[in-house]
């Protein structure tokens, strides 16, 4: 147990030695930059904001011939919390956050898993 000898210092040196943070700069992988990972992100709630759009297949329980101008902003925000919950809206959930999820994964790996070997010239 050679590590145990060691003063703090030296163990901080040997783990930065053994992790070599400079060698990663000449590696060659793909990584996304700010700009793509913000690309990324709209992407995804996008596609999360379309697959909540499958709630309009389902009917509602209430009756939808209500004009928001006619109403005050509190009767509104009462009539959200007091109308009835549909279990639909858990599926929905589940499945349009479960597909956004995989679909950004999936152009995360599409567009940024290339790995060009640094020993071959380009």
């Amino acid at each position: 147990m050679q590590w145990t000898k060691w003063d703090g210092l030296e163990i901080f040196v040997h783990c930065l030695m053994h992790s070599l943070p400079t060698f990663t700069v000449y590696l060659n992988y793909a990584t996304p930059s700010k700009k793509h990972r913000c690309i990324l992100h709209i992407l995804q709630i996008a596609i999360l904001f379309l697959g909540c759009c499958l709630m309009l297949l389902f009917k509602a329980p209430v009756s939808e011939d209500i004009a928001a101008l006619d109403r005050n902003t509190l009767v509104l925000i009462g009539e959200f919390f007091s109308m009835p919950f549909q279990p639909e809206t858990l599926g929905i959930m589940l499945i349009a956050g479960l597909f956004s999820a995989g679909a950004r994964k999936a152009m995360r790996w599409l567009f940024f898993s290339y790995h060009a070997p640094s020993d071959q010239p380009p």
